[in-house]
């Protein structure tokens, strides 16, 4: 005989509980709100006013300088996601539906997953989809003034920049002297880069070291030995964010990033967060001629670019 109806709710709120453990340990796990900012939408397609730096604080002199700050539409469409398990009808006749606990509670670490995961893969697409500027995220002529009042334009993609201290610093520069379309200083301060797991070594030699490894030639040209080791004036200057799914895409490429604003150079919208339940009931078609319940994770939402100012692309290869 068959479990009934309030067995099969019971076995459901057990695998939702094992669900929401692991949707909670992958979420704290990976971490990606410290480069991407996170959203509650209402809407399935949300225009983000993506707007320019508020007015700066001057002398009050006279009358009050009223600044109106341009605000540009950025238009991103939540998308549907699902992961779905199957658990056979004779197992939970039997009281073995303990063995796909691990299963269940895998899917709520994959629901946990998903901002990282798909953060990650719009900043692998970032050199062909578009931002709030109309050009590519990565680009080497995003305008300084959308609204085409000045030509003045500026790069966040730069080729034949391996990662080295000396570019690291050359790139920190150029974020630096980024202005509004104004002209003025943005005040962009990068605070972290975003490695493959390959650069993993190289990045905490620049960053992380004391000092800075040499190396140099021996007398007979054949070997080489090491230097006198200086200082390393960029140790802690920057945090490294390693994402071994860079790796798939390119293990040269590595970026730059200033994450200290409310706005970061990334976002996740949520418009349904991950909710667990079975799908099919007991006398459901499925289950009569499969022999198997369903159970499954949903969830709605999408990833999108917030200001490119924020952030820089670097790779070895010329562009």
């Amino acid at each position: 005989m068959g479990y009934k109806a309030a067995s099969l709710a019971s076995i459901t709120t057990g695998y939702n509980t094992l669900f929401l453990r692991g949707l909670r340990a992958m979420t704290s796990a990976t971490a990606y709100q410290s480069f991407a900012a996170e959203f509650t939408v209402t809407d399935p397609t949300t225009v983000f006013p993506i707007q320019g730096r508020a007015p700066k604080m001057r002398e009050w002199v006279g009358p009050r300088t009223v600044r109106d700050t341009k605000v540009y539409g950025y238009s991103l469409t939540a998308k549907l996601f699902e992961a779905t398990q199957k658990v056979r009808r004779q197992d939970v006749e039997d009281d073995k539906y303990g063995l796909y606990d691990g299963l269940m509670e895998g899917l709520g670490e994959s629901a946990g997953r998903l901002p990282f995961d798909q953060v990650v893969a719009a900043v692998i697409a970032g050199t062909s989809n578009t931002c709030y500027d109309g050009e590519y995220f990565f680009d080497t002529d995003h305008p300084q003034d959308p609204s085409g009042a000045i030509s003045t334009t500026y790069a966040n993609e730069y080729g034949s920049m391996a990662l080295t201290a000396s570019n690291a610093a050359l790139v920190r520069s150029y974020m630096e002297l980024r202005k509004d379309e104004e002209g003025q200083i943005l005040g962009v301060a990068p605070n972290a880069v975003m490695i493959p797991t390959t650069l993993r070594k190289t990045a905490e030699e620049i960053f992380r070291g004391a000092t800075i490894i040499q190396a140099q030639t021996n007398a007979a040209g054949t070997e080489n030995v090491g230097a006198a080791a200086p200082t390393n004036v960029m140790q802690g200057t920057f945090s490294i964010i390693v994402v071994p799914e860079l790796d798939a895409s390119s293990t040269s490429t590595w970026y730059m990033l200033d994450t200290r604003m409310q706005l970061k150079p990334f976002f996740w919208e949520w418009r349904i967060r991950p909710t667990f339940s079975r799908i099919t009931s007991e006398d459901s078609e499925y289950v009569m001629s499969k022999d198997e319940y369903l159970f499954g994770a949903r969830a709605r939402g999408a990833a999108g670019y917030g200001l490119p100012q924020l952030v820089s692309r670097c790779q070895s290869a010329s562009l």
